[in-house]
């Protein structure tokens, strides 16, 4: 999935509390849905793969896969849930949230079925923030049920966010080491942000953590994407396109602001990094 070209189609979202007890046969999804579990224990069966949901715990249901839900142990079942299309697609509109097996279904029902591009998802996460799901989930179902003006916008905003929180998740499982380390490495990412105004080498950053600094900067990329050094270069010279934009100083002075040993060495690296001299990018405010 190329998530740049993410445009996603909520078609419901609803707040569900069921009583004990509740069970939804053997049924297949045209479309992809989330189901949050909030409340009590349940048992989901997926193409023959038996799940048990707790409270904190998320199932992704996948179009076409035959699955069932049954509740547990006498309690209620809370459950927010979301039907959802990744792509908005000429019939969205159109398909409806199904509680049939595959045989039950028509030929022209048989033809909404979504082409499923998320096949190493796996169905069922147990979340490490489950609050933070929780809260884009529940921010999504009001939307749609107050339907304001541009609700739908809003709501496609909020999927994204959910989206990528799901898969941060996913990606922290993979890497724990990332998730133990996290609140170390947002600290150093804040440093570096509040130093755009001098040099910073690894070496000082990895003295300040107390960890070797090949270490930290494997660890630095895994999490955001860039290297500790790429991550300060790009914040020094995004504030240095903010100065040359909103401010009148001129270019020696930013330079001197940022903390750049020479004009010619800032204007060396602007031009590297946004492709061209800081001149030219100002006149084009």
């Amino acid at each position: 999935m190329y998530l740049n070209n993410l445009s996603p189609y909520v078609r419901v979202a609803w707040d569900s509390m069921i009583e004990y007890p509740f069970q939804i046969l053997d049924r297949s999804i045209y479309d992809y849905e989330i189901l949050y579990v909030k409340e009590g224990d349940i048992e989901v069966t997926i193409k023959d793969h038996i799940y048990y949901g707790c409270s904190g715990d998320l199932f992704i249901f996948k179009p076409k896969e035959s699955h069932s839900i049954k509740l547990l142990n006498n309690k209620r079942l809370h459950q927010p849930h979301i039907h959802f299309d990744f792509y908005y697609q000429s019939d969205s509109p159109k398909v409806k949230v199904s509680y049939q097996s595959f045989d039950q279904m028509t030929t022209e029902e048989k033809l909404w079925f979504r082409k499923d591009i998320i096949k190493n998802i796996p169905n069922h996460l147990k979340l490490n923030n489950p609050l933070t799901v929780e809260k884009i989930i529940f921010d999504i179902i009001h939307a749609m049920e107050r339907k304001l003006p541009f609700y739908e916008t809003i709501s496609k905003g909020l999927f994204i966010q959910l989206w990528v929180q799901i898969l941060r998740e996913l990606h922290w499982k993979k890497f724990k080491h990332l998730a133990t380390n996290f609140e170390e490495l947002e600290r150093f990412k804040n440093f570096i942000s509040h130093h755009a105004d001098r040099d910073i080498t690894l070496d000082e950053l990895s003295d300040i953590a107390n960890l070797d600094k090949y270490y930290l900067g494997r660890l630095f990329k895994k999490t955001y994407g860039y290297t500790p050094i790429q991550y300060h270069i790009m914040t020094r010279f995004e504030k240095a396109k903010q100065l040359l934009q909103f401010t009148n100083l001129t270019i020696t002075e930013i330079s001197e602001k940022l903390g750049f040993r020479s004009i010619h060495s800032f204007s060396r690296g602007f031009r590297k990094y946004e492709g061209i001299s800081p001149s030219y990018f100002r006149k084009r405010k």
